[in-house]
């Protein structure tokens, strides 16, 4: 059993920490196509676990971000490979071993038992699955809300097209069974491969990591009860 203690290091509104060897994104959406574990490196190691193997040149490619300090990103770390990780303030724990979920303000249930994967309602809407991708800056839909108009665009780094794209940005609000609601911003992604994506693995809308910046968060991916504990920000 491991369990390891990092430094959360954000840059470009999104979460990285330092390995010891290296800097790593955090992100629980990252399914690399068939590799054995969603977590992944240059070496095959993020810390004290194992991770898949893949070249510098894919996480060059596909996070296309340089640390302050010149550093590159050569890891990326998915708690869905069956970590419990206690985001607390600016430290992030990690952990092979199940722990006990901490007391919460929320608990969102995971509907999948290997993604992460959680069910709401978008705008009032029918409920939905929705995908939390902590590596996303802000919420991804793949349509716009009815009757709205876009209150700007946003430049994002479109991961799986390798470019850059100008989004539309919607006011959304979004809703959760256990009475977790945020109001916010969503970015329209029509393109037809992330579509075809979504399609593939069950999802309506990605959240990003801009919903749960204002709390701490527990994310249990060990043990039988799997979801995200929203916690009190300390």
């Amino acid at each position: 059993m491991s369990k390891a203690v990092y430094e959360i290091v954000e840059k470009d509104d999104r979460l990285f920490f330092h390995d010891g060897e290296q800097y790593v994104l955090f992100d629980s959406g990252f399914v690399p196509p068939r590799q054995p574990r969603y977590s992944a490196s240059e070496s095959g190691k993020i810390g004290p676990f194992a991770a898949s193997r893949l070249p510098a040149v894919f996480f060059e490619e596909f996070i296309n971000l340089t640390m302050d300090d010149g550093g590159k990103v050569t890891a990326i770390f998915n708690p869905c490979d069956g970590y419990d990780c206690l985001l607390e303030g600016s430290t992030l724990i990690i952990t092979d071993e199940e722990v006990e979920v901490p007391q919460c303000l929320h608990f969102l249930d995971f509907v999948n038992p290997s993604l992460p994967i959680v069910r709401g309602r978008i705008d009032g809407g029918e409920e939905c699955n929705l995908l939390f991708d902590s590596g996303a800056r802000m919420t991804m839909l793949g349509e716009a809300p009815r009757g709205a108009q876009p209150r700007r665009t946003y430049i994002e780094w479109m991961a799986m097209l390798r470019c850059r794209a100008e989004l539309p940005v919607y006011p959304v609000t979004l809703e959760f069974a256990d009475g977790f609601r945020y109001s916010g911003e969503g970015a329209v992604v029509t393109d037809p491969a992330y579509q075809t994506g979504a399609r593939m693995m069950n999802f309506r809308a990605i959240l990003g990591i801009d919903i749960f910046k204002q709390y701490d968060l527990f994310i249990a991916a060990k043990g039988k009860r799997r979801g995200i504990a929203i916690l009190e920000k300390r």
